[in-house]
């Protein structure tokens, strides 16, 4: 190398670009990692098959850090890179390395010094996902397990028997798994006390995807980190019973929360903590910002005594039985700062005959909580942005009327799809009512629509902009004029910014909330 260029370069702008190679490696890698397939995510909101559709890996080429590749190069090039610690602190690692996953955690182990670590590990093999297939009488017994299945686990367990050894620096940790037996695995070694607590997390994702299995948690099974209080901010459930945790990690320092388990799979009377102590824990989380519960839940409030979220801002709740639980949610949980609330019950065929009521109690207890008249100021909610998705509601308009009145500071309303002709009650309450002293959301300024007529909203919008004035942007699926280019000039004066949208892209709660979920034709 001596005739070339880059050998002239001095050290200290070698390790400038290895540093700058490094960040766009881990922002391409980030890119990978959230990438979608057929249209949908891998934490998609739509139905509940979404979460177990067989999906690509989130690596679908193998990966081979540039920093190994780097290190191959030359003496010089060897020598530089481990004399720059921070930059083997963060690393990811694939179940397609093999064993050599072993050899490349122990090289950024060692380089990377006392600083602390960044981990991500991808055992996500879509072919892992149990397959049933039928023998003798009908019966469907669950395909064995491949070999490469078993490889890959043993690979696993040597992997976070290394890292674990070094818990004290992890920061950061994700794993991605579609197989149940490689989640046990890691969740059992995370289970062993270690002379050295995990003192320093603070993310901690551990999800279990396109599986409809779940890492259930028994009584006597030991929690994750014991000995240890980390102080973790973020933290992601996904397919892992919460109970996996010990109540000393539900503590002040959680700032967002997000558990996605469905407890139907075959989890009943199997000796779990009962779902009302979860809401208990939840009390202790003073300084929650954002909270995502993807759950099947059954509990008893206590009235008396109100769980206090106080710096709660953004709500999210997906559940086939919300109207069973969410109305007790809402009233028995003080959320005063609460910004951002987002519904969605999936399965319309199963509770078609029960939604309409359990929905309408859901709105009667936003109706209570919204009454300056009922609610105390430190308790009155004031949501700036509601988002409603499979929410059918054929109540009376009053209702509807009331609560939208009620909503002065809302600004963003989305009526999502899956709801049918259900959405129209609830853009019916949008038109001006006959008095103008109760404008219904009278702060609105953003309106996503989806599953209404087009003379229903055209009504709606229309009766609205005579008292209100135009809103500054509404969201459309209008079905009738799919291919009519000019279909925008029919909204105006009625909007000042007009988008007609097409099928939804993704349902991922926060695509819903930052409005990219959806294609614009």
């Amino acid at each position: 190398m001596n005739n070339c260029y880059i050998d002239r370069l001095s050290d200290d702008l070698l390790c400038i670009i290895f540093k700058l190679i490094c960040e766009e490696e881990h922002a391409a890698f980030y890119d990978s990692f959230q990438q979608r397939f057929n249209g949908s995510h891998w934490d998609d909101w739509g139905d509940d098959d979404d979460y177990y559709q067989p999906g690509p890996s989130s690596h679908d080429s193998d990966f081979l850090s540039t920093l190994i590749s780097a290190m191959e190069v030359c003496q010089r090039w060897k020598c530089v890179l481990s004399q720059i610690p921070s930059i083997w602190s963060t690393f990811q690692l694939s179940f397609r390395q093999g064993a050599t996953s072993l050899e490349h955690a122990r090289t950024f182990l060692r380089l990377s010094g006392s600083n602390p670590l960044k981990i991500i590990l991808l055992w996500d093999d879509h072919s892992w996902i149990p397959q049933s297939v039928s023998v003798e009488n009908d019966l469907r017994v669950e395909e064995p397990a491949s070999r490469e299945e078993i490889m890959a686990s043993v690979h696993l367990v040597s992997l976070i028997q290394e890292l674990y050894a070094h818990v004290h620096r992890w920061r950061e940790f994700t794993l991605r798994t579609t197989s149940v037996a490689h989640m046990y695995h890691a969740l059992s070694f995370m289970s062993h006390p270690s002379i050295h607590p995990a003192h320093m997390l603070e993310k901690f994702h551990v999800q279990l995807v396109h599986n409809e299995r779940h890492a259930a948690h028994y009584f006597q099974e030991p929690s994750l980190f014991p000995g240890s209080v980390p102080p973790i901010r973020d933290l992601l459930l996904f397919g892992i019973k919460w109970s996996w945790l010990s109540a000393s990690m539900f503590s002040s320092t959680l700032v967002n929360l997000r558990m996605h388990y469905d407890g139907t799979f075959g989890d009943k009377d199997l000796g779990y903590k009962r779902d009302d102590a979860l809401l208990q824990l939840l009390g202790g989380l003073p300084n929650l910002q954002s909270l995502a519960l993807e759950l099947e839940l059954t509990f008893d409030l206590d009235d008396e005594h109100p769980i206090v979220l106080p710096q709660l801002s953004s709500l999210s709740i997906k559940s086939r039985s919300m109207g069973n639980w969410t109305s007790d949610f809402l009233r028995c949980v003080r959320m005063p700062d609460l910004c951002i609330l987002t519904l969605d019950e999936v399965e319309r065929e199963y509770i078609e005959t029960h939604r309409t009521h359990t929905h309408e109690g859901i709105l009667r207890e936003l109706a209570r909580l919204t009454d300056p008249d009922i609610m105390e100021d430190s308790c009155l909610l004031q949501l700036v942005e509601l988002h409603l998705l499979n929410f059918t509601h054929r109540a009376n308009a009053a209702l509807i009327h009331r609560l939208y009145t009620q909503m002065i500071t809302l600004e963003v309303l989305t009526l999502g799809p899956g709801a049918g002709d259900d959405n129209v009650a609830l853009t019916m309450g949008l038109p001006r009512p006959h008095g103008l002293a109760d404008l219904p959301l009278p702060g609105l300024r953003t309106l996503v629509v989806f599953d209404v007529p087009k003379d229903v909203l055209w009504h709606a919008i229309s009766e609205r902009a005579l008292v209100a004035g135009p809103l500054e942007e509404l969201y459309y699926e209008d079905r009738e004029n799919k291919r009519n280019t000019t279909v925008a000039n029919d909204w105006q004066d009625r909007v000042e910014t007009y988008h007609r949208i097409g099928s939804v892209e993704s349902y991922r709660y926060s695509d819903i909330v930052s409005r990219q979920w959806s294609e614009l034709e």
